[in-house]
């Protein structure tokens, strides 16, 4: 389906679906407005929104408040793979709270402390999103994992092949050069404070030296 208009109309002839693949850009307009029509399904499927602009399609989805994932461009299979994945165990689980209030409860008491926090960057486990001294940072799903897993390991050099194998999975056939080049990346799209992110001779890192670092992770 090329359009926002024959993806509603489709959706319409079933209320049984199980994942939607929306890209928010599409010929006729925002993609985005195909949550309307999902929303009035009876069973709501997962989504999986895909877009170049994520802070729109955060701020939509948010205002909506549809559970879906959001994908960033550019991805490759096994971000695809995971997005779905995630997409998937999101509509499970607030179907399994809509039956069960109190574990709702007991998860969002959760996922607001999964935080890893190093001088202003804040990195939010659950939602997958990044904040500089609270304000939104976009980052690609590799980056977002570095990050992640620096900040679960601050003062620890990490090797290019361990970030490589265990962080991007082994995904890309250059994965030492992968990793420098999302390093590279990510510390620009931090800003300033990408200069928290130190080189050693043994790896990369945060807290290599002395920098402020909490986490409020559990």
């Amino acid at each position: 389906m090329r359009t926002a208009e024959e993806a509603s109309t489709t959706l319409e002839r079933s209320a049984e679906w199980d994942l939607v693949l929306l890209d928010q850009k599409l010929p006729d307009g925002d993609g985005l407005q195909v949550l309307e029509r999902m929303e009035r399904l009876s069973r709501r499927p997962a989504l999986v929104a895909i877009s170049a602009h994520l802070q729109d399609s955060k701020r939509s989805l948010r205002l909506q408040g549809y559970p879906g994932v959001l994908l960033p461009k550019p991805f490759d299979r096994n971000d695809l793979l995971g997005a779905v994945g995630d997409a998937l165990a999101l509509v499970a689980r607030e179907r399994r709270d809509s039956e069960h209030p109190e574990s709702r409860e007991r998860r969002v008491s959760g996922e607001r402390s999964a935080v890893l926090r190093f001088g202003p960057i804040s990195v939010y486990l659950v939602s997958q999103t990044v904040t500089i001294d609270g304000e939104p940072v976009d980052l690609q799903p590799a980056q977002f994992r570095i990050l992640a897993h620096m900040l679960s390991n601050p003062g620890r050099a990490l090797a290019v092949g361990e970030l490589a194998e265990r962080v991007l999975r082994g995904t890309h056939a250059d994965g030492a050069s992968n990793v420098r080049f999302q390093i590279h990346a990510l510390r620009r799209r931090l800003g300033t404070a990408g200069k928290l992110i130190e080189r050693s001779n043994r790896g990369y890192g945060v807290g290599l030296g002395k920098s402020p670092f909490a986490r409020d992770s559990h």
